[in-house]
């Protein structure tokens, strides 16, 4: 007799589970998760809001039945596609699973960086990154495109990001720098945010596995909010001002002039408010332009998704859906007549410095809207 056999199941075969050294292995790597934000873009032109209203009032006026068919006809594939730009980051989509994202709508544009009117936008293409800004129209009487910075800035960002020459913390200020030294722009100012995934919390990040580090800067009347599901908002960006309706901004002067006797103002990317916060898998960040924060309320937004908490379905929509909806807000209470003075932040914000203003402020609106996503994946065994 050779001693005892191994046991064995009723079938006649080994147990894997006590043999199996694929499963030691498996046991023994952990799995690795991957943070990503799945975003999408809305823009839209000052010059295009009363085409944008007049598409709105014909959709109004609709019989009920055709409402309720094309109800927020803005967010599907429709003509008003043509006014409002919407963006999507598919990169980011195509890493991730995510059920609430729409891969193919025909309403969206596949790209990672877009434009309108002086305001512009970037995803980067490895979903790490997003930002907006907004160029400063002054330039224009001056005889330069005023856009110009802001679409270089953005495009920067994007780039350094990619390209992993900078990082979450330094991003804005190598931006900017690059502009200068380069002389890529004649001249021109820009708000700016800008949100990145920080990597320099990996250590933190193995041990608290639910939460990811973002690292936000904001320089200007730009800004953003983060909401947490079941929550509301968890973070709210604070503006910056000079004085009545004069942001901070990032200035590139032309070779000229001379800076000390120039009345332009020229802040450096240091001034910007950097903040540093845990964010979890499913939180929402709205970022935006001063054309929304201009007209909508922040604890606005906020009620959009809590209205119903024990359902909360725009939780559930595509980003695309969501920046789409919010930019369709705030272009209805820039430009509407009627609306409540009280619901108009600049309205509040115009009284601090003595200034009367009523209504809505008409300006290029761009609203992103990115899902922290996180995908855990279990190493394959060769």
């Amino acid at each position: 007799m050779r001693g005892a056999l191994p046991p064995t199941t009723r079938e006649g075969r080994l147990p894997l589970r006590s043999y199996s050294h694929q499963q030691q292995q498996q046991q023994q790597q952990p799995s690795k998760t991957t943070t990503t934000l799945i975003s999408a873009a809305s823009l839209l032109s000052k010059d295009q809001v009363p085409q944008f209203n007049r598409y709105l009032k014909q959709q109004q006026q609709q019989p009920p039945h055709l409402k309720s068919s094309q109800q927020a006809s803005s967010l599907s594939s429709s003509p008003s596609s043509t006014i409002m730009k919407t963006i999507v980051n598919v990169s980011s989509i195509n890493n991730n699973n995510s059920s609430n994202t729409d891969k193919s709508s025909p309403s969206v544009d596949k790209n990672t960086m877009s434009f309108a009117g002086e305001d512009s936008c970037f995803f980067s293409v490895n979903g790490q990154s997003v930002g907006v800004a907004d160029g400063v129209g002054a330039w224009k009487s001056k005889g330069f495109d005023s856009s110009m910075m802001s679409r270089s800035l953005m495009n920067h960002c994007q780039f350094l990001i990619d390209s992993n020459t900078s990082n979450a913390y330094n991003v804005l200020n190598d931006a900017y720098q690059m502009i200068k030294d380069q002389n890529l722009v004649p001249a021109g100012s820009t708000t700016a945010c800008c949100l990145s995934i920080s990597h320099h919390h990996q250590h933190q990040q193995e041990q608290e596995e639910e939460h990811v580090t973002i690292v936000g800067h904001n320089l200007g009347d730009s800004g953003f909010i983060v909401i947490r599901p079941g929550q509301g908002i968890i973070y709210k960006s604070t503006y910056q001002w000079h004085t009545f309706n004069v942001p901070y901004v990032l200035t590139i002067l032309p070779r000229e002039w001379d800076r000390e006797k120039s009345t332009m103002i020229c802040d450096e990317p240091s001034s910007a408010e950097t903040t540093t916060m845990k964010v979890k898998d499913g939180d929402i960040i709205v970022v935006g332009t001063d054309g929304l924060w201009a007209n909508v309320h922040p604890c606005e937004i906020e009620s959009w998704f809590i209205t119903n908490k024990e359902d909360n379905t725009l939780h559930r929509k595509s980003v695309s859906y969501l920046s789409r909806f919010i930019c369709e807000q705030a272009v209805r209470k820039s430009s509407d007549p009627y609306v409540d003075d009280s619901s108009i932040p600049f309205v509040a914000e115009a009284e601090k410095f003595g200034v009367y203003w009523s209504g809505g402020q008409v300006d290029d609106i761009t609203v992103l809207v990115s899902r922290v996503s996180s995908l855990t994946a279990t190493p394959r065994i060769q």
